[in-house]
């Protein structure tokens, strides 16, 4: 899966549309001396933005930037990150680590 981390912003329903427009602004304002991940995806359900990105860097930016936006816009909005997790074919906190030994692949498999 390219997209790999889940930013997710749950906010006042009437507020999804101002930090969407707030998100396109920041993508067509920036320069090339802001640093921006290549490629972030963003959607939107009821309360809920959702920006995708490709890498736990890109999506430290992309909390950072929803952030500093929200402070701007004067609202709150609840943040949580998320990892695609491939061998549970889920998402995940981000915080968890993948497993990495055999053993802990064999641990996932043996779940599903």
């Amino acid at each position: 899966m390219h997209d790999e981390f889940r930013i997710s912003v749950e906010l006042q329903h009437g507020e999804v549309a101002r930090l969407i427009k707030a998100l396109e602004e920041v993508e067509h304002s920036a320069g090339h001396d802001t640093p921006t991940p290549r490629h972030v995806a963003v959607s939107h359900d009821a309360g809920h933005v959702f920006l995708y990105v490709d890498s736990s860097e890109s999506a430290a930016w992309a909390r950072d930037t929803v952030e500093k936006l929200l402070a701007e816009l004067h609202t709150e909005g609840e943040l949580s990150s998320w990892r695609w997790h491939p061998e549970e074919d889920r998402w995940e906190d981000a915080s968890l680590a993948l497993p990495t030994t055999t053993a802990e692949h064999a641990a996932e498999h043996a779940r599903l």
